[in-house]
């Protein structure tokens, strides 16, 4: 009887354990397509102001038709609504797209549907997890995203319309644009070993230890004015000896706080209403961000956008779904996810569904 409690305890303490993990999760996508969303709006006023500085009236009246018509040769759509694959990627080789997410647009007022796509899924044709699929298809054939939009779409069932891929190092070139930001750190605490880049093979004269392959960190309690460099060393740092700071969880926290605070910083008046400003993100997002977004198709995604923003729906592939097979040479000994079923039907079931919500 006991032991019986026992695991009955424990069965709650992890299904609590999951909520709250899920809860983070959710906050973090919001912030990531509350960000996506004002990028789009800033590369629209950008549209604006250079087709006004270029006396470009041919510009203004395509800009102009292009919100109040919507003309059906500007977008591609299935079912009233537009999909776009939005990847997460950093700056290493492979590149990895760790951030994987569904976002359907519906063309009429409804509900925007964020999914995000566990990175570890396995897919058989590849030999590789999901998250190489943009890699593979950058070195094979030159087409990453098409590679990681086939990909996604035999998961999901549904056509992928549109992609972007981010490099999220370019966050910190966007931060120091607009002046930095102010962060609230929630705890002080000390990273001792904070990789220094460009010194990862450094000898460091004989010490065992490669001590001069790290720096120190340390953040204060409080709000903190951070500039790109400093934010991103703030959202990375994982190696505190404070078990509440040194955790990939509290990382994922602090990511949120520099996010949140990119978010209000890019919707201060002086930023929205600054030409100059304007011009330096665009270009930023153009030397940073891959998609195969038109002008066109830009402009009338973000008044799609805009006409639904107040009803984001967040969701995250069920884990009920996929199943977590023993380390094998056939999956390279990987931690991987495959669909419980064999295939994807539940998937593609489940996916269509909330489309239909």
């Amino acid at each position: 009887m006991k032991e019986s409690k026992r695991v009955k305890t424990i069965s709650r303490k992890l299904i609590k354990l999951r909520r709250r993990l899920l809860a983070r999760h959710l906050r973090l996508v919001r912030i990531f397509v509350s960000v996506a969303i004002i990028l789009v709006v800033i590369v629209i006023g950008w549209l604006g102001i250079r087709a006004a500085s270029q006396s470009a009236l041919a510009n203004i009246v395509r800009l102009t038709y292009t919100f109040a018509a919507t003309p059906l040769s500007s977008y591609r759509s299935s079912d009233g609504r537009v999909n776009i694959l939005l990847l997460g990627k950093a700056n290493e080789d492979p590149v990895l797209t760790d951030t994987m997410m569904v976002v359907s647009v519906p063309v009429e007022p409804g509900n925007i549907i964020v999914v995000s796509i566990p990175r570890d899924i396995w897919n058989k044709e590849l030999g590789k997890k999901i998250n190489e699929s943009y890699w593979v298809g950058s070195q094979a054939y030159g087409k990453g995203l098409l590679l990681a939009n086939s990909t996604i779409e035999e998961i999901i069932g549904v056509p992928i319309h549109y992609s972007i891929a981010l490099d999220f190092e370019a966050l910190t070139e966007v931060i120091d644009t607009v002046g930095g930001i102010d962060v609230t750190v929630e705890r002080s605490f000390t990273d001792t070993n904070y990789p220094i880049e460009g010194l990862e093979n450094d000898e460091c004269e004989g010490d065992p230890l490669y001590r001069c392959r790290y720096e120190t960190l340390f953040f204060e309690a409080g709000i903190t004015h951070m500039n790109g460099a400093t934010a991103l060393k703030f959202s990375r740092s994982r190696q505190s000896e404070d078990l509440l700071e040194g955790t990939d969880f509290a990382r994922a926290k602090r990511q949120q706080l520099v996010l949140s605070a990119l978010r209000d910083r890019l919707q201060n008046p002086e930023v929205v209403f600054s030409p100059v400003l304007l011009r330096k993100l665009v270009a930023i997002a153009e030397t940073h961000i891959e998609t195969d977004l038109s002008v066109e198709n830009l402009a009338v995604l973000a008044k799609f956008v805009l006409q639904s923003r107040n009803t984001i729906r967040n969701y995250v592939l069920p884990e009920e779904f996929l199943v977590n097979p023993p380390l094998s040479p056939e999956h390279d000994f990987l931690y991987i996810f495959l669909p419980r079923s064999g295939n994807w039907e539940e998937v593609h079931a489940w996916f269509s569904s909330l489309l239909g919500s």
